[in-house]
């Protein structure tokens, strides 16, 4: 762990993550005619559907989720965890939409990761409560196809709330490399937002400098 930013592995595993999800909003987004899906306006999910490839690596690349699968539900992941973690076994998944099934096994693959190597970044990072990291950490590998159809409803943007967060992070990459301050201050805002919900703090100022830069 580096003392003052994200360590690379955690970064690599963000940057995976973020990037299949993005993919999964352009190919839901392409198929729906760009309305809204996953908690996203209609105007960033066609923006997403517009954006190339190069695009979407660089949204990819913010030092924190874009996605979230409803942590805020404590209860509910204490029972769901609580229930599955002793049921390892083949998973059946009967819809047609393998992509989302898929996504969620990689997204909750690199959450028992981090909730095992660092519950802090596990907690602001991911939005994972401090009393789930343990449970999701010890969850078998064989359990995680369990899981996702539990989950699928759960599966939202992250700040998808928050007022023009997405826009303005969209119209970041849109900027181009030469706005790279414009970009950085919007990721340092994601952050902040970040740092604020992992904490439990509403409407107040984040203060610890940990996440205060990306590297």
């Amino acid at each position: 762990m580096e003392q003052f930013g994200i360590d690379e592995r955690t970064r690599d595993e963000i940057s995976g993550t973020n990037r299949v999800f993005l993919s999964l909003i352009r190919r839901h987004g392409m198929e729906s005619g760009a309305t809204a899906g996953f908690g996203l306006g209609a105007a960033a999910t066609a923006t997403i559907v517009s954006l190339s490839l190069h695009e979407l690596e660089q949204l990819s690349r913010c030092p924190f989720a874009l996605f979230s699968i409803g942590f805020e539900q404590q209860e509910d992941w204490v029972a769901l965890l609580g229930r599955r973690v002793a049921e390892p076994g083949v998973a059946r998944w009967h819809d047609a939409d393998q992509e989302t099934n898929q996504f969620l096994v990689i997204a909750l693959a690199a959450l028992r990761g981090v909730a095992g190597r660092d519950p802090f970044l596990a907690r602001l990072l991911y939005g994972i409560p401090g009393m789930l990291c343990r449970p999701l950490a010890s969850l078998d590998l064989a359990a995680l196809p369990i899981l996702v159809p539990s989950l699928k409803d759960r599966l939202r943007a992250r700040l998808n709330t928050c007022p023009g967060f997405w826009r303005d992070l969209l119209t970041g990459v849109y900027l181009g490399a030469d706005a790279s301050a414009v970009s950085g201050a919007i990721r340092q805002l994601g952050l902040q937002l970040t740092l604020q919900r992992g904490l439990g703090l509403r409407g107040r100022r984040a203060a610890h400098p940990r996440l205060c830069r990306e590297g």
